[in-house]
Parts: structure tokens; sequence; C-alpha cells
């Protein structure tokens, strides 16, 4: 093969590895900006209900519902969402008395120095998780909490 040959097929190469990058690259732009978009539709918190809806969608498109069934369904898919969102609000004071509990018993085998990191790798980790919240919510934590409790204390 001729070094002109080489050449060219060195650069058919080149160009097809890089439209197969930029491709990849813009497709995960693509699926991120969506996956973004359908958060902000519906909001971290609204999570059961997200799940609740692309359920029923997949019920919906693989059973072929009547509309009888289609409102029947939602309402059942509905409940259990409800539910599931109940226990998740009910568990997270025992999850957090318990990870309470762990940390203690950490802290019984820890000399004192390692106790102070401990402390501070805990805090970084507390304002590291409050810095993305506050990132994911738009506004500070401690606004967020006062505006609830106001909201609380008015009936708003």
């Amino acid at each position: 093969m001729s070094s002109k040959g080489k050449a060219s097929a060195v650069l058919i190469l080149a160009a097809v590895f890089l439209c197969g990058s930029l491709c990849g690259v813009g497709g995960t732009f693509y699926y991120l900006k969506k996956k973004r978009q359908n958060w902000a539709q519906h909001g971290p918190r609204d999570v059961y209900r997200v799940q609740a809806d692309k359920m029923f969608a997949r019920l919906d498109k693989a059973l072929d519902l009547s509309d009888e069934q289609k409102v029947a369904i939602k309402k059942e898919i509905g409940i259990f969402s409800d539910a599931a969102k109940q226990l998740h609000k009910d568990m997270r004071p025992k999850l957090r008395e318990l990870m309470s509990v762990r940390t203690q018993a950490i802290r019984n085998h820890l000399s004192p120095e390692q106790i102070e990191k401990f402390a501070a790798m805990r805090k970084r980790q507390w304002d590291r998780d409050r810095e993305r919240r506050e990132k994911k919510n738009g506004k500070p934590a401690e606004q967020k909490a006062a505006e609830t409790s106001a909201e609380t204390v008015t009936g708003n």
C-alpha cells in the first residue's frame, strides 16, 4: 500500500473515531438534559408519583387497558404510592436514630484524636450534603426550613 493510501486510511479511521466520540458525548449531554428536565418537572421529593406514573404508562402500553381499567388501576397504584410515601416518612426518624446509635458505637472504639478526626469527617460530609441540597433546591436549607416552619405556623 502506498503512503498516500495509508494516509487516507488513517484519516478515514480518525474521522470515524471522531464522529463516534462526538455522538457519544452529544448523546450523554442529551440524556442528562432530559433527566434534569424530568426532575425539574416533578421534583426529587415527588419520586413516588414519578414511579407511579411510569408504572401506569408501562401497564397501559403493555396491556392495552380499557378506560374503566385505567381508572381502577391508576387508583390502586396511587394507593400504593401514598402508602410507600408514608412508610418512607415514618421510617426517617427511626433511621436517623439508628444512624446516631451507629455513630456512638463507632466513637466508643476510637481514641480521643480519632474522635476529633471522625467528627471533622462527619462535619465535612454534612456540609457537602447541605451544599448539594441547596444547589438542588435553589435556596439555602436554613431558608427552606424557615419557610416550611412559617407555613406550618400560618397554616398555608
